[in-house]
């Protein structure tokens, strides 16, 4: 019986081991988000000072640069997704992992603030709305200064 007990003892202690890499993990993840949207923050904020800039003497160049926010935007948006999208599949393999050892939710801690299962609004996460209210911001932009200075 007392083996049994340092079994089990030893397979807890492994799968808080576990859980601790895993925590480590997202934690990296996490900041990898959020550094990429600082940085897709400052970028879009360097490319809408130049584009005001140039917008009264140069409106083609004004527009160009609108196009490469817009590039921007799509391109770190892609870089939040793929790290949003790693967090998750972190959380996942400890949701399987606590599901085929049979744990209670007060058993063992989840490994990110929550369970994988919980509802999040996911059009409201960094790698979906920032970059969408970039690129419709760069779309008005756009056929602002079309109007304004083409037409």
């Amino acid at each position: 019986m007392q083996q049994f007990g340092d079994r089990a003892r030893e397979e807890r202690d492994k799968d808080l081991k576990y859980a601790e890499v895993l925590r480590t993990m997202i934690k990296s993840e996490s900041e990898y988000t959020n550094h990429r949207t600082t940085w897709l923050l400052v970028a879009e904020g360097l490319l809408v000072a130049g584009g005001t800039n140039l917008l009264k003497d140069y409106p083609g160049s004004a527009i160009g640069l609108g196009i490469i926010g817009i590039l921007v935007a799509l391109s770190y948006g892609h870089a939040l997704q793929n790290s949003i999208d790693s967090r998750q599949y972190l959380k996942g393999l400890w949701k399987k992992r606590i599901k085929a050892r049979g744990y209670d939710i007060e058993d063992v801690l989840p490994v990110h603030g929550g369970y994988p299962g919980n509802r999040a609004k996911s059009w409201l996460l960094p790698d979906k709305f920032v970059p969408r209210l970039a690129i419709c911001a760069w779309g008005v932009f756009i056929v602002y200064v079309y109007i304004a200075r083409f037409t």
